[in-house]
């Protein structure tokens, strides 16, 4: 018998006390105890030395001023304000603790004479002066000059440099002091290029990144890496695109029917659109080429124009079977890639991007979608890239929703006995599997893939005929998904969708990578030849989620891409085919993040399921609370029941530190508390500490899953409690939503965090009337 539907209400309104509670500032945790304090003094001084004599060596090219820039690994956690005291900038911080420094004073002078009181011991009238907790947490190598291993990006350094041949390559400096003194250097640099022979075609210089995309011969590019002024020098993006191939298949008789007046644009940055298409083209609202050198917008590969399709009607199979093509966006096309599908040579990727984006976020476009990415860029633990930090840049000064893939793992483990189903899935969880660029991007959207394609009317094979196996079942993650997790162990990708999937050939004993009968059907970009195309990849599985968030946002018009991201993460759940196929719950949020959206549990409550939701702005090193009402008719009524909570924040991002976040944010849900204990404890204990003692590990603080290990470096952060004993009687029917801030590096002028955060309630076994009760309690959050 069929369940009846249910009805969709919409959310409500989560309410904060009207305070906002300030909380102590801490320092950067305990110094190591040196047993020889003189001794490891010695060291560092020597290593300073070192250091001063490779400055002074004669290597600099004339007009070029000096710049003394090293590195230091740490045993423990310094501030950047401990080492602005000694007139030091930290550039950049990477894994493993290594610290990239830079010196105005050439001759390390306050630092130096610091490091001989250290040396001395304490004073008697100061027993512990605060630079000795800098100088016990300098490792025992001290401070140790770049390097050109230091310099040389990973592609490069794959592919060496031949003296003799031209390069086209990115050439990205440390950015030093004021905005004068940026351009100075950066100017001396771009005449040294050229007097060398060498080229400077594009160039961005900004106060987070001075990159310039030069032509030079490979002995020039040999010298840049001596520049102590170069922080790495590597060789462009280049997107991998599938290579397309297309079934014979026509569609007559569709009409065509324009996007309704309040629907929502949404952009493509990809290969082009084919504004022909007769089921696209009433969609098209404009398109543009950045640069304008690539002449026309149109689609010479197919990959954008499959895209587009799925980006507008999101499930173009579903369209197929009704005969129905009404597109609720509207679409706009942004192409970045030349006829042979790579980058412009002459223009940074950084600047297409922000041409592209800032171009149609000014004629009102909210969602960007980028499914394009460099497999041979794997991300190790690093730094974001200048193409990952961009988009985030643009994300948080721009106000938009910007939607990424996860990237597709071509190479799948193989050998004559078919290794590849053997081995699945757990080789998704190999370092070579992991995210690429610029997935890795903090603020945005980032989308793994799920097997199946969503069309059930396609006939398919015998799945016990051993010349044909599917690698993965339907709802299980792609054979070429590729998994987290992200910056600082956050958890990327965000959501999955299905994108389709790789068979194995039991007769020829191989991976078969273009399968159409598993691959989502989108449009053509040949339409005179045939109306749709079939495609497998994440590029075609993160459309879909920019489809679901474009919609969300046409029906909540006033909504933040913040109050997006949360709604679509509560409305988000890891298939159980997935969860059954990996096992481990750490290993899921790896492979699959929050899991497949659900658009109607994002975009409505029920019944029995309510979401509450609200937007705020919380100054830094402080926290807001929310007051969650828990009625007994959820907490009474047996059966299994479910409390998720979404957090979602635009920090500063910054690609040349390992701490990317300038702002860090984090929630925390506390039962069995009055307000005003809640408060108090959370007053007492410092920014930089996890949580109050009187709460962590008590039953009072609720065990949310993803723990916090993941969610607290995530700018997507989602948490959920699944319970089916009846909670005691003591923790009352009013929890508590601890949100809180903390101040990494952000500037002084950034002194408010905007955010929004939400809470959905569900039985999962009863049709409780959960909503009734909870309305009663609560605002409506009413929709615009």
């Amino acid at each position: 018998m069929l369940q009846p539907l249910p009805e969709y209400y919409p959310h409500l309104q989560l309410s904060r006390t009207q305070a906002d509670f300030d909380r102590r500032r801490g320092g950067g945790g305990r110094p190591p105890v040196r047993d020889d304090p003189g001794q490891h003094g010695r060291r560092i001084q020597e290593s300073v030395n070192n250091v001063l004599r490779h400055f002074e060596l004669p290597r600099l090219p004339d007009r070029i001023d000096p710049a003394l820039i090293f590195k230091v690994r740490l045993d423990g956690n310094i501030t950047d304000e401990d080492w602005r005291q000694n007139q030091l900038v930290v550039l950049s911080r990477d894994p493993g603790r290594t610290l990239v420094l830079f010196s105005s004073d050439d001759q390390l002078t306050e630092f130096r004479r610091k490091l001989g009181q250290y040396l001395a011991g304490p004073p008697a009238e100061n027993r512990n002066p605060s630079h000795n907790a800098l100088f016990a947490t300098i490792g025992e190598e001290g401070l140790m000059p770049l390097d050109r291993q230091d310099r040389i990006g990973a592609s490069l350094a794959a592919i060496g440099i031949d003296e003799a041949e031209t390069y086209s390559l990115d050439l990205e400096l440390w950015p030093l002091g004021s905005a004068d003194e940026r351009n100075r250097r950066a100017n001396q640099i771009e005449e040294f290029v050229a007097s060398q022979g060498g080229s400077v075609v594009d160039r961005i210089n900004n106060e987070s990144m001075v990159i310039f995309r030069v032509t030079v011969l490979g002995s020039l590019a040999n010298n840049l890496l001596d520049l102590p002024l170069v922080a790495r020098l590597d060789l462009p993006p280049i997107p991998t695109l599938p290579v397309s191939e297309v079934l014979d298949f026509t569609l007559q008789g569709v009409p065509a029917v324009p996007p309704p007046p309040d629907a929502v644009s949404i952009c493509i940055v990809d290969s082009g659109i084919t504004r022909g298409h007769p089921l696209l083209g009433p969609a098209v609202g404009d398109t543009d080429m950045f640069p304008a050198s690539l002449g026309s917008p149109d689609d010479g590969h197919g990959h954008g124009t499959m895209v587009a399709g799925i980006a507008v009607y999101g499930d173009i199979a579903a369209c197929i079977q009704t005969n129905r093509f009404a597109p609720p966006l509207v679409i706009y096309s942004a192409r970045v890639l030349n006829d042979q599908n790579r980058f412009d040579d002459n223009t940074l990727i950084v600047n297409q991007m922000r041409a592209a984006i800032t171009r149609f976020a000014a004629e009102g476009c909210r969602v960007f979608n980028i499914f394009l990415g460099d497999d041979s860029r794997v991300y190790g633990d690093g730094r974001l890239s200048p193409w990952a930090a961009v988009l985030d840049s643009l994300a948080r000064e721009l106000d938009v929703l910007i939607v990424v893939a996860a990237g597709n793992r071509t190479e799948i483990p193989d050998d004559p006995r078919g290794s590849a189903r053997l081995q699945y899935p757990g080789y998704l969880l190999d370092d070579a599997a992991r995210i690429i660029d610029p997935a890795t991007s903090a603020l945005a959207i980032t989308v793994g893939s799920l097997s199946g394609n969503g069309a059930p009317f396609l006939a398919q094979r015998n799945p016990n005929d051993p010349a044909y196996q599917r690698i993965a079942g339907d709802g299980q993650p792609s054979a070429f998904t590729r998994s987290g997790p992200g910056q600082q162990g956050s958890v990327k990708p965000d959501f999955v969708e299905f994108g389709g999937d790789f068979s194995y050939n039991g007769q020829m004993q191989r991976v078969r990578t273009k399968d159409d009968g598993l691959s989502p059907v989108s449009f053509s970009h040949q339409p005179v030849d045939r109306l749709f195309n079939f495609m497998s990849g994440t590029s075609f599985a993160a459309p879909i989620v920019a489809n679901k968030a474009a919609l969300l946002m046409r029906e909540n018009p006033e909504a933040s891409p913040n109050l997006v991201r949360v709604l679509l993460a509560l409305g988000a759940e890891i298939p159980e085919e997935t969860a059954r196929a990996v096992g481990n719950p750490a290993d899921q949020v790896r492979i699959a993040g929050y899991g497949r959206v659900d658009y109607r549990r994002a975009a409505s409550s029920t019944i029995n399921r309510v979401v509450l939701a609200a937007e705020d702005e919380v100054a830094l090193d402080s926290f807001h609370v929310f007051e969650l009402p828990v009625p007994p008719v959820l907490t009474q009524t047996r059966g299994r029941r479910r409390i998720s909570v979404a957090l979602a924040f635009y920090p500063p991002v910054r690609h040349s530190r390992q701490d990317c976040l300038g702002s860090r944010m984090s929630f925390r849900l506390v039962r069995g508390k009055s307000l005003e204990e809640v408060v108090d404890a959370y007053r007492r204990h410092a920014a930089n500490e996890e949580d109050p003692e009187t709460f962590s590990g008590t039953r009072f603080q609720c065990d949310l899953w993803p723990n916090t290990r993941s969610r607290d470096f995530s700018t997507l952060q989602k948490g959920e409690l699944t319970f089916t004993n009846n909670p005691s009687a003591d923790y009352g029917d009013t929890y508590y939503v601890v949100v809180r801030s903390q101040r990494i590096w952000a500037p002084e002028e950034v002194s408010h965090q905007r955010y929004a955060v939400g809470v959905a309630l569900e039985h999962i076994a009863h049709p409780i009337d959960l909503y009734a009760a909870l309305r009663a309690r609560v605002a409506v959050r009413a929709r615009v």
